[in-house]
């Protein structure tokens, strides 16, 4: 629900779906699933500007990442690991108009091995956004032909 919040752009919902994803569950909640809702809870901050409290949520959703194992979490979250987070990371920094740091954290995401076009295809647009807000025009167009090619 936080990220369709984040779509419609109630960012402030979405924020506060986002936590009561990871505060309402508690300890029962595994280190995957905590680390998606604070991924969450980073883009909604990012898209309200709010830069400290979206670098403090990004900290949390990579250590709980850290904390994944083969058996912590339910099957159904195995999709959200190091790549997902890293396309997160890069819609964050690409928001709060940190447009290098989007480049070097997100380009982690962008992978084009055709099982997760979707995903692909939104982190090599944002990819793209990031280096022409650099002023890489260029660049930033050739990325985004790729993501064309993706989609």
């Amino acid at each position: 629900m936080s990220h369709q919040a984040t779509f419609l752009g109630r960012y402030q919902d979405a924020a506060t779906l986002a936590r009561a994803a990871y505060t309402g569950p508690g300890p029962a909640l595994g280190p995957t699933m905590a680390a998606q809702f604070r991924a969450m809870e980073a883009r909604a901050l990012a898209r309200l500007g709010d830069e400290r409290g979206c670098d403090l949520a990004l900290v949390e959703a990579e250590r709980k990442l850290s904390q994944r194992t083969a058996d912590s979490d339910p099957p159904y979250i195995a999709y959200f690991d190091e790549v997902e987070l890293a396309a997160e990371i890069g819609h964050c920094f690409r928001d709060l108009g940190r447009s290098v740091e989007a480049t070097e954290r997100g380009a982690g995401s962008v992978f084009g091995d055709g099982l997760n076009n979707r995903s692909d295809f939104f982190a090599t647009m944002v990819h793209a956004e990031a280096y022409i807000n650099q002023g890489e025009i260029g660049r930033g167009f050739d990325i985004a032909l790729s993501a064309l090619r993706l989609g």
